[in-house]
């Protein structure tokens, strides 16, 4: 809460001389007459009295708390009366420390005298302790600019009075007095006349030395990381682990970050931000920081508190040390299940010992009854009779390795289609069709990597969405394309055709500022393209395919195999109340937030369905990203080599802890390809 300045140790040689170390502040935040940094006490004096009162209004105090309290003083003496014995006293014992300094804030209302001065007793326990002048602070009073304004670092030097060094039984005092010019007491505003009931306001009073014994600062840190609560807690605790102890009194403040969104006094206050530490704590010693949640009733997203340390007094922290506390709602109202949909578990089929078989693509033939199973880890077709689900027999297993790497199936009406890859990946593949005992029919030829295959509603044609991925070192980057296959003239004299992107090459540029992600190093857009899945719809006539890294979708006039148009899918927005979602895998709870984060669809299967005369395309967003050792789109948040600009992200440390974003992957080609 208090900003302090922390000067060097200097060592000179024949003086052991050290930095001032403020060892006694009183901010008056707490609502109390305690130091919130070591030790001392604080007494009206002269009949004065007070009460606790901003110290952020008329600009302010030097406190740079979000809670900024003052110590507000009035009852002073009447007019030509007991000059220098109303106003504050405190004691404190400088112990330890030399080259004593003596400062604080003062706020003056209209009416308040205008000349203070600051003394000093070298043994206040005395029956009628020495009180003598410092320094004196005074001003002219002006109609306006000289009062109701805060005089902030009202400093007196006292290093050469030896007799404050090392003293358990120092006082100070700040007491008001008559003008030096006038000889009376004059009002801080001279369009106002002096009154004792003018308030004198004080905060950020400071007592520092230069310590006789260099100080060991205490080392310290939360425990743990973070944790979930909800919101009917109540009062949770977060605690601070002293790490390595050391050897004179300390303070640390605990600030909530501004990238937090709960808001405090509706969702959690925080008393004493302020942890003190006295001089014998030891290393393994807790501090214990309390958070009372509130219990509201508004439907929300988890929401989220980022504690942060500060303005340490003798004490270090590591500058990204943070605490994170979600707390989880309990407004929301659980849907009921209508159970209009029941399904039940029948039966499960292997087609293998795992590791050297897979089921990634399974097709089923109604005419047959049996299910068509891609086993691209096994380099086989398994087929499968589905005449009785509750006992799937595998009928036979087709080695396919003769005709390349199959990536997916498809059938109909007994006729098997399967989308081939190449042996050579970034080659053309092949569509090849077996009838329904997996006995090969007819081959033709596809575009590099066909990864999905699907027939048309009537059966004359089928249609494979090809990849085109680079190899690994990313040197060869093939054309998208979707391959066509004419079976109209039976599968036998089934012949076959590539719809390309080459008519946008060179619209790079324009695609890009449509938001089509276009990256690629060295691509063009047919290159870039990559069709992952293809939907048809029911008339036949068109048709959609995902474009899944260009997060995008395009548009195919089947009547004469043209691309019409592609479609940019956009983004989502996570920081809106229905996208909340989970952004770590390393806390403690799953807490369904709001965040400042978009996200791509880079969609991979797609579905089509028309009623009421609309078509809409139903996606499965995989969140796919090109990873390649020649090239890779994703790094992780928190990568120690990925830098936010302070000046757009001023909570960078936020961003990058791992409670929160820093278990993210985010993409560094966003729409272009950069170094």
């Amino acid at each position: 809460m208090k900003q302090l300045a922390l000067f060097s140790c200097l060592v000179f040689l024949h003086l052991c001389g050290y930095a001032q170390t403020p060892f006694t502040i009183w901010n008056f935040n707490n609502l109390t007459a305690l130091p919130s940094t070591g030790s001392g006490t604080l007494t009206n004096i002269g009949g004065t009295t007070f009460t606790y009162a901003s110290g952020a209004v008329s600009g302010g105090s030097s406190d740079t708390a979000v809670v900024n309290n003052a110590y507000n003083t009035t009852g002073y003496a009447p007019q030509n009366t007991a000059p220098k014995t109303a106003g504050v006293q405190v004691a404190v014992s400088t112990v330890g420390f030399q080259n004593i300094q003596f400062r604080f804030d003062q706020r003056l209302s209209n009416t308040a005298c205008n000349t203070y001065v600051v003394q000093y007793t070298t043994d206040i326990t005395a029956p009628v302790p020495v009180w003598i002048d410092a320094q004196v602070f005074t001003f002219t009073p002006a109609p306006s600019g000289t009062g109701d304004v805060w005089y902030n670092l009202r400093n007196t030097d006292l290093s050469a009075i030896t007799a404050l060094d090392d003293n358990p039984n120092v006082g100070f005092r700040i007491v008001s007095d008559y003008d030096p010019i006038a000889g009376t007491y004059l009002a801080a505003r001279s369009t106002s006349s002096y009154s004792p009931s003018g308030t004198s306001r004080f905060d950020m009073i400071t007592v520092s030395g230069e310590s006789l014994i260099p100080p060991v600062p205490f080392q310290l840190q939360f425990i743990g990381n973070d944790k979930t609560v909800n919101e009917q807690t109540g009062t949770t605790n977060v605690y601070a682990i002293i790490d390595v102890a050391g050897n004179a009194a300390a303070s640390i403040d605990v600030n909530v970050s501004s990238f937090s969104n709960a808001s405090s006094g509706s969702d959690y206050t925080i008393g004493n931000v302020t942890l003190s530490i006295p001089a014998n704590a030891q290393a393994g010693d807790t501090l214990t920081l309390p958070i009372t949640i509130m219990d509201d009733l508004n439907m929300e997203s988890d929401e989220y508190i980022i504690l942060k340390f500060s303005n340490a007094v003798n004490a270090n922290y590591q500058a990204n040390d943070q605490y994170v506390v979600y707390i989880k709602d309990n407004d929301k109202i659980l849907p009921v299940a209508s159970n209009k949909l029941a399904l039940t578990l029948v039966n499960s089929f292997s087609n293998g010992l795992a590791g050297t078989n897979s089921a990634e693509i399974v097709a089923y033939d109604s005419m047959s009854q049996r299910l068509y199973i891609a086993n691209s880890i096994g380099a086989k077709l398994n087929i499968v009779s589905f005449e009785n689900p509750a006992n799937p027999v595998m009928l036979y297993s087709i080695n396919i390795s003769a005709y390349g790497n199959i990536n997916s199936v498809a059938v109909k009406n007994g006729l098997v289609a399967l989308a081939i890859e190449n042996t050579s990946p970034q080659q053309n593949g092949y569509v090849v069709f077996l009838d329904s005992n997996g006995n090969f029919l007819h081959q033709v030829n596809a575009g590099a990597m066909p990864d999905m295959i699907t027939f048309n509603h009537a059966g004359t044609k089928v249609y494979t969405a090809n990849e085109g991925e680079p190899n690994t070192a990313y040197t060869v980057d093939p054309e998208g394309t979707i391959t066509v296959v004419d079976l109209s003239l039976g599968v036998l004299n089934a012949t076959s055709s590539q719809i390309n992107f080459n008519a946008l090459d060179g619209q790079e540029v324009a695609l890009r500022a449509q938001g089509i992600r276009i990256f690629g190093p060295g691509a063009s857009v047919s290159q870039d393209m990559e069709p992952e899945y293809i939907t048809i719809a029911d008339d036949d006539s068109k048709a959609w395919v995902s474009l899944q890294e260009n997060n995008a979708m395009a548009e195919i006039n089947l009547n004469t195999n043209t691309i019409t148009a592609v479609y940019p899918l956009g983004f989502k927005n996570y920081n809106q109340a229905e996208n909340s979602f989970d952004a770590s895998n390393t806390t403690l709870g799953i807490n369904l937030a709001q965040y400042p984060v978009k996200g791509m669809y880079l969609p991979d299967a797609i579905a089509q369905f028309t009623t009421g005369g609309n078509t809409y395309i139903f996606s499965a967003n995989e969140g796919d990203a090109r990873e390649y050792a020649g090239f890779s789109e994703i790094k992780r948040v928190n990568a120690a080599n990925y830098l936010l600009d302070n000046t757009i992200f001023p909570q960078a440390t936020e961003i990058k802890n791992n409670s929160l974003l820093g278990r993210l992957n985010i993409t560094k080609h966003l729409r272009g390809y950069r170094q």
